[in-house]
């Protein structure tokens, strides 16, 4: 036969410190958005009642109500992991044709900058994506081979690049040497520069690496600066000797000129 309600004192005060922490616990839970926080808060009501005196009509009522919250956190976890899967899903399907279109890019790559920058664009829609871990895992990993895809093409084209710019950089130079020789010989400034012009023409129309061309550059910069030097020299000379001229024959053209 239990003890009757309101027979045993000590029961009853446990049964006003249990419901008291259980009221108290409640208020955490709603307070609380991290769900499995807030069944930690019911767990801890719940290791109180180990061999604690209660009356059973108590122990049964608080049990009861334990039980009912237990459940309604239960209910709203089992909710929110399917939303999560949910959304999980959806994220994975639209993330996941996304990665295939940037591998099959970068298996068959035209323009390099653009679709390094598509991979870096898919790449972004993994931050703060909802996703199963094995999910995230695996389209990770296919990103990662377009990525190396990319670079292995990158590295081979400037492989590609450099050797074609070797090959072409002994001709070319043979060009600029032989432009600046003529132009050097030339006493006529234009034909002069035309030869330097069309030089560095070809240059320009060349696939060289950037130390090629500028080294080329470099070396018909000196004649263009020497041709515009000689040019500069000429023009003063034509001055200061037409200067000459007027003076000698200015007063000659005054006097025949008072004459007549």
């Amino acid at each position: 036969m239990g003890i009757e309600r309101g027979t045993d004192e000590e029961s009853i005060n446990n049964y006003k410190i249990i419901k008291n922490q259980f009221d108290q616990a409640l208020k955490k839970v709603n307070q609380t958005s991290d769900l499995r926080i807030a069944k930690g808060f019911l767990i801890e009501v719940q290791n109180s009642f180990k061999g604690l005196k209660l009356v059973r009509e108590d122990r049964e009522e608080l049990y009861a109500r334990l039980q009912d919250s237990f459940a309604e956190i239960n209910k709203q976890i089992e909710e929110e992991k399917t939303s999560f899967t949910n959304e999980a899903q959806l994220n994975y399907s639209v993330i996941k044709i996304k990665v295939e279109e940037a591998l099959f890019l970068a298996s068959n790559p035209r323009d390099f900058r653009e679709i390094w920058d598509f991979l870096i664009e898919v790449q972004t829609l993994f931050k703060g994506a909802t996703l199963l871990h094995e999910h995230r895992e695996s389209l990770y990993a296919i990103l990662q081979q377009a990525f190396e895809k990319i670079k292995a093409f990158k590295e081979t084209e400037k492989a590609n690049f450099e050797k074609e710019s070797a090959q072409s950089f002994i001709p070319l130079n043979q060009t600029v040497e032989d432009a600046i020789r003529n132009a050097g010989q030339s006493n006529d400034f234009r034909v002069a520069k035309d030869l330097l012009l069309k030089a560095q023409a070809e240059l320009r129309s060349t696939q060289l690496t950037k130390e090629k061309r500028e080294e080329l550059y470099s070396k018909l910069q000196d004649p263009f600066t020497i041709l515009t030097i000689r040019q500069e020299e000429l023009s003063q000379k034509n001055t200061l000797e037409a200067g000459r001229q007027y003076n000698l024959f200015s007063p000659r053209a005054n006097d025949i000129l008072i004459r007549a």
